[in-house]
C-alpha cells in the first residue's frame, strides 16, 4: 500500500493503529484475572479470542502457525524479492528467542551472516508490517548512560506469534523465559494505554549495567517501571535508586511483580508495587 502511494495526503488522512486485544478486552467477563497464563501463552489476536473456548489448545496453536507461515511465505517474501529469505527467517527466530534482551544490528548481522544494512532493512520491514517494535534507550544527556545509537530491545507485537516462532506453548510456571514473557506483557499493556501525542516508552541502562525495564515518558516527565517475575516483599532496587537520584523530576516509580501490592516511600518519592493481576491500576497511575 505504501509503495504505490504517490502523495502524503497530509491534512486529508487520519491513521488508526488497531492493536491486539488488551488483557481487559480479551477477558471482559468473569474470567478476567483467572486466565493470565493462557493469555501469555496464546497472545491476543482476535482469532485466538474466537478459539479460546475450544476444547483443546491445538486450534489456537495451528491458527498462530498459519499466520506465521502466511506472513513469511507470502507477505514478507514479496517485500524482500531476491533477498535471503533464509536469513530473514533466522532473524525472526533470533529476535523471538532473545526478546527483551539488549542487542545491536551489528551483532544480529554477524549471527545471520548478512550486512548490518540488510538487518536494518529487515527490521524496518518487520516494524512497518506491525510485527516488531524496537525500544530505544532513554537518555537525559548524562555522560555515563548508554546512548541509543544502534542498541535496542525488540518486542513482538503478540506473545502468541512469538511463542509460535520458538515453538513453545508450555505453561508459564515451567518456562525459563518467564521474566521475558511478563516483561513483554507489561510492554503490550503500556502500548495499549499510551497516547502517541504526548507519550514515549523507552528502556534505561547505564554503562555500569544499571537497568530499568521501561521509562514511561509523558510530557517529558519520566516514570520508571521495573518488572520482576518473582518478588516476596517490597524492595527498592539499586537501579531505581540511581534513576530517581538522577531524575528528580520523576514523580514516583512502579514495580510490577507476581504477588506484592503495596506502597512504600524512598526518601520523598513513592514506590508502587503492583501485582500482574492488578495491572489495570497502571492506567490510573500513568494517565494523570
Amino acid at each position: 500500500m505504501h509503495k504505490h502511494l504517490k502523495e502524503s495526503l497530509a491534512g486529508r488522512l487520519k491513521k488508526y493503529w488497531i492493536k491486539p486485544l488488551s488483557y481487559k478486552e480479551f477477558y471482559s467477563n468473569s474470567e478476567i484475572k483467572s486466565e493470565l497464563s493462557e493469555f501469555l501463552c496464546y497472545g491476543a489476536l482476535p482469532g485466538t479470542y474466537d478459539l479460546k473456548h475450544h476444547p483443546t489448545h491445538k486450534d489456537r496453536q495451528q491458527y498462530l502457525q498459519e499466520i506465521l507461515n502466511a506472513y513469511i511465505q507470502k507477505d514478507v517474501k514479496s517485500l524482500i524479492i531476491e533477498e535471503n529469505i533464509v536469513a530473514f527467517n533466522h532473524l525472526l527466530y533470533i529476535l523471538a528467542d532473545k526478546q527483551g534482551q539488549i542487542t545491536s544490528t551489528a551483532s544480529l548481522a554477524n549471527k545471520i551472516k548478512v550486512t548490518a544494512a540488510t538487518v536494518e532493512k529487515y527490521i524496518s520491514i518487520l516494524e512497518q508490517t506491525f510485527v516488531l517494535y524496537s525500544l530505544k534507550s532513554f537518555s537525559g544527556n548524562l555522560s555515563n548512560e548508554l546512548k541509543k545509537s544502534k542498541k535496542y530491545y525488540y518486542y513482538y507485537y503478540d506473545l502468541g506469534v512469538r511463542n509460535a516462532l520458538i515453538k513453545d506453548f508450555s505453561s508459564l510456571t515451567n518456562r525459563a523465559d518467564k521474566g521475558c514473557i511478563l516483561e513483554t506483557f507489561t510492554y503490550h499493556y503500556l502500548l495499549n494505554i499510551a497516547d502517541d501525542s504526548d507519550t514515549e516508552i523507552f528502556f534505561w541502562r547505564t554503562s555500569d549495567g544499571m537497568e530499568i525495564d521501561f521509562i514511561w515518558n509523558r510530557n517529558r516527565t519520566p516514570y520508571p517501571i521495573e518488572v520482576k517475575s518473582s518478588l516476596r516483599k517490597p524492595e527498592v532496587f539499586p537501579a531505581l535508586i540511581k534513576f530517581l537520584k538522577a531524575y528528580p523530576k520523576a514523580p514516583f516509580a512502579i514495580v510490577l511483580n507476581d504477588k506484592v501490592d503495596e506502597e512504600i516511600f524512598h526518601k520523598d518519592r513513592k514506590i508502587y508495587f503492583i501485582s500482574f493481576k492488578n495491572i489495570d491500576y497502571l492506567e490510573e497511575l500513568l494517565n494523570i
